[in-house]
């Protein structure tokens, strides 16, 4: 009965909930300049205490998750494995040339210890001699003049 009175654009719409009719909402008049940059900074505030939010939250249960641990190892083999590798090396070598190896193999590590020192003794050196060759160019230059 007059229902498409009501219906007509500025009139009060259909309100289901409360069973009768319920004013228009009126349309927004758009902000100034000055009001949107406000909104904006507040909108741009409550993004960032959200992400410290779930950064804290994160941080918080990090303990609880399970994590993969990244490690160092040899051709992508842990130590298990390289482990059983040099077992079936030992038992296929033998007693008598696993004997020999470690034997050898002390000795290489014996003249390991003597390199620090060797170099070391090498690096003093080369400053003695650049020292001395800076001398003598001071002493011809000298000469010279």
């Amino acid at each position: 009965r007059g229902l498409h009175r009501l219906l007509l654009p500025g009139g009060p719409t259909p309100c289901r909930r409360r069973g009768g009719m319920r004013p228009r909402p009126r349309a927004r008049r758009p902000r100034a300049r000055h009001q949107r940059e406000i909104v904006q900074k507040h909108k741009s505030r409550r993004n960032e205490r959200r992400t410290r939010q779930t950064r804290r939250r994160r941080e918080r249960h990090a303990h609880k998750t399970r994590r993969s641990v990244v490690t160092n190892s040899l051709f992508g083999l842990g130590a298990p494995e390289l482990v059983v590798i040099l077992g079936l090396g030992a038992f296929v070598l033998g007693p008598d040339k696993l004997a020999s190896m470690a034997k050898d193999f002390g000795k290489v590590a014996g003249e390991l210890k003597d390199v620090p020192k060797e170099f070391k003794e090498g690096l003093e050196e080369g400053e003695a001699a650049k020292a001395a060759r800076v001398l003598e160019s001071g002493e011809k230059e000298e000469e010279s003049a």
